[in-house]
């Protein structure tokens, strides 16, 4: 376990950092090789990662080598290695609120993880404590938006934390209508021309994607017209923004597959974002 000193929870500097590069970038091609020692080496550095009698470097050294460990393996396989309680919720919250949660690769990871603590079939309004009903779902929800326009793999987590959370069937009669006008009507007044408008429009497309993927057909149907007329009215068809397009035609198909009516329309746009990609 290059770099984490069991006995005493510190991370070493450089020499050990290039040490840990050297190892997961030698198992790239066999990265099934290292699951034996991965259980250990996640509990080690998410120990580290926690502790903050240690100073923040060590913490943040913690997450990198986090990263290395989810890029060469797969964010599939490690999250299922990762702490799957329900207090681990609050912890994990309380550090993307903090000032130990600055470093993307940090964000990234505890984003990924609470993606799938989201998912627990547990009653999360137990979580508000003293405070009004929802709050920590709220809670979750404001702090995974406001990454959703980040420039790292941090955005990708976020936007399927506010998915997963949306679609739950103990929430979506709540938060899927708000969000999924919110997501649109800001994608729908962010400038395309613009440099961070088009960051805008894409991370709220791309939610809206992920939302349309992880959503049952029956909570997503009732809002599929509304928001095929709000996409129809983007023209992004027309944009040299290649990813934005992509993004149109993604979310279409997957608004297409979500019901049969104006299924003409559906192929019609299709088609013609095809043709503007040639």
């Amino acid at each position: 376990s290059s770099g984490i000193n069991a006995e005493y929870g510190a991370v070493d500097k450089e020499g050990d950092w290039q040490k840990m590069v050297l190892i997961v970038n030698f198992y790239q091609e066999q990265p099934h090789v290292l699951d034996p020692h991965l259980q250990g080496w996640i509990d080690k550095l998410l120990a580290v990662g926690f502790n903050m009698a240690l100073p923040q470097l060590s913490t943040d050294v913690a997450f990198v080598y986090l990263y290395l460990l989810t890029k060469t393996r797969g964010e599939k396989y490690i999250v299922r290695l990762l702490p799957h309680e329900v207090s681990d919720i609050e912890r994990v919250l309380e550090m993307l609120e903090g000032e130990r949660g600055g470093s993307w690769q940090c964000r990234y990871i505890l984003f990924l993880w609470l993606s799938v603590l989201v998912l627990i079939p547990f009653d999360l309004t137990r979580l508000d404590g003293d405070r009004e009903s929802g709050w920590a779902v709220r809670r979750m929800l404001n702090i995974a938006t406001s990454q959703l326009e980040a420039v790292d793999k941090s955005a990708e987590a976020a936007s399927v934390i506010v998915a997963k959370l949306i679609t739950r069937p103990d929430l979506h009669a709540y938060h899927l209508k708000p969000t999924l006008d919110t997501l649109i009507d800001t994608a729908t007044t962010a400038d395309s021309d613009a440099v961070f408008g088009s960051r805008r429009k894409l991370a709220m497309l791309r939610t809206l994607c992920r939302v349309y993927k992880l959503g049952r057909r029956d909570y997503i149907l009732p809002h599929s017209e509304r928001l095929l007329e709000k996409l129809v009215g983007l023209q992004l068809r027309t944009t040299e923004n290649t990813l934005l397009r992509k993004y149109e035609i993604k979310l279409t198909q997957r608004i297409g597959g979500s019901g049969t009516w104006q299924l003409a329309l559906i192929i019609d746009i299709v088609d013609t974002l095809f043709l503007s990609l040639d």
